[in-house]
């Protein structure tokens, strides 16, 4: 249990060395609306445009994240094989946790090893209320175990919520000079020294040195997040290294008409999840960690947005979120034929549609399949009433200048198998409502020179 605030940019959690049952006493403080105010793109009709923007298969299941809090004992990630099958079901392998602490009370702090050793990997968030000492200890002691299993290393966490004391003094400044600190111990560590360092989290911002921007962005009242991860990029864009973004706290709660900002029922969790899972990898986002995998806590008077986040709910029972992501993994992720003597060519692709703008990004897949994801973002609920909105389906068409074969097209929400076939075609059109519809195909091959 996490108390949770939002802005537009740093969404207020706290992911330190404290239990669950203490953070539940953390009173509430004021909300900054910004965010919410920010009037959403106008659709428009862009005519044809060609599809440009291409990533790996590999490379885009990799940007994908997810928040866990593994050595909390107290609640639903108490049962580590039931963690381990979620997340295995889901098919993310970046996770965003605590420094792993073996002496906290519970034990929860030795459960790491078992998500390493099964292949996941870690962002690892410091708990300032540490010595510096203490944390790059323990680091060194986790990787010495598990050399792969460290991918960054996170400063604190929303220090604007829980203040930082260092080197004899408290709040922003002592924050940004922890920040430099661990930046400095950590390149200067051998068994460190190439992990990327993410900037500590704060509202309003502090910047201490990093290799990569941090942000918290939670979209309020079921608002689509392009304008949000928009925001994080540009913000990116003003920093040194440049572009170099993750966000690493981002999501919508299950709990309507209740909360802070506003939550959606849970089929529109997952129309927006997919979004934003696309929009962050187009926008150029390194990583975004889902917040979080699990409803931990019981809830019976259905009040309390913190316990609604998850991906899957108090009983294991994964969302429609959580099986939408786990269909968008698994259709990128199909496996072509063998690879053949050439070079995989594939097809100059262009997309159309009248009236509405459609988003696209081409995934390449192992062998010979690609994956083109078309979406939009129009409104797709209504905060007023709390409740998802009807959204007239719109075509877009899929025009190649070669034949596309095997040609299957995907609704991530509505199952894993396609909703329509074709063996060849030249153009293919889908119904757009919001969120992303998936055409997979098999590309040409040129033989060798």
């Amino acid at each position: 249990m996490r108390v949770r605030f939002y802005s537009l940019l740093a969404g207020a959690s706290v992911l330190a060395a404290i239990t669950a049952t203490q953070a539940e006493r953390l009173t509430r403080g004021p909300i900054t609306r910004l965010a919410q105010d920010m009037p959403a793109p106008t659709p428009t009709g862009l005519g044809k445009t060609v599809v440009a923007k291409t990533i790996g298969e590999r490379d885009f299941i990799d940007k994908i994240g997810v928040n866990t809090h593994i050595s909390y004992t107290d609640g639903g990630y108490a049962d580590v094989a039931k963690v381990l099958e979620s997340l295995r079901y889901l098919g993310v392998n970046n996770l965003r946790d605590a420094v792993p602490d073996p002496s906290l009370p519970g034990g929860g702090g030795s459960h790491f090893g078992a998500f390493a050793s099964s292949g996941f990997t870690f962002d690892f968030v410091v708990a300032s209320n540490l010595p510096l000492s203490k944390t790059l200890s323990l680091l060194e002691d986790f990787a010495r175990v598990h050399p792969r299993a460290i991918t960054a290393v996170e400063g604190p966490n929303e220090v604007n919520n829980w203040p930082v004391t260092y080197k004899g003094q408290t709040g922003p400044d002592a924050a940004v000079e922890y920040q430099n600190d661990l930046f400095k111990a950590v390149k200067a560590n051998p068994a460190l020294d190439q992990l990327l360092v993410y900037n500590l989290t704060s509202w309003p911002e502090l910047f201490g040195k990093f290799d990569v921007y941090n942000a918290h962005t939670y979209p309020p009242k079921g608002e689509q997040p392009e304008a949000a991860i928009r925001n994080v990029m540009d913000q990116a864009g003003r920093l040194e290294p440049k572009d170099k973004a993750a966000i690493t706290e981002i999501g919508y709660y299950t709990l309507p008409g209740k909360g802070t900002w506003g939550g959606v029922d849970e089929p529109t969790q997952a129309k927006l999840t997919l979004n934003l899972i696309l929009d962050s990898v187009n926008a150029g986002i390194s990583r975004v960690y889902l917040y979080q995998l699990l409803d931990a806590y019981p809830d019976p008077a259905a009040s309390e947005m913190e316990k609604h986040f998850g991906l899957f709910d108090i009983t294991y029972r994964p969302k429609p979120a959580a099986t939408a992501i786990r269909n968008l993994v698994r259709t990128v992720s199909a496996k072509g034929q063998a690879e053949a003597a050439g070079a995989q060519r594939t097809p100059n692709l262009t997309v159309s549609s009248d009236g509405l703008d459609v988003k696209h990004l081409l995934v390449d897949g192992d062998g010979d399949v690609s994956t083109l994801i078309l979406w939009d973002e129009r409104k797709i609920w209504d905060p007023e009433n709390n409740t998802a909105l009807p959204v007239k389906p719109v075509p877009a068409t899929v025009e190649s200048e070669d034949d596309m074969t095997a040609v299957e097209v995907f609704d991530p929400t509505a199952g894993a198998e396609p909703i329509e076939r074709s063996e060849k075609a030249r153009s293919v059109t889908v119904q757009l409502q919001g969120y992303p519809k998936l055409v997979r195909f098999r590309t040409r091959r040129q033989g060798p020179h």
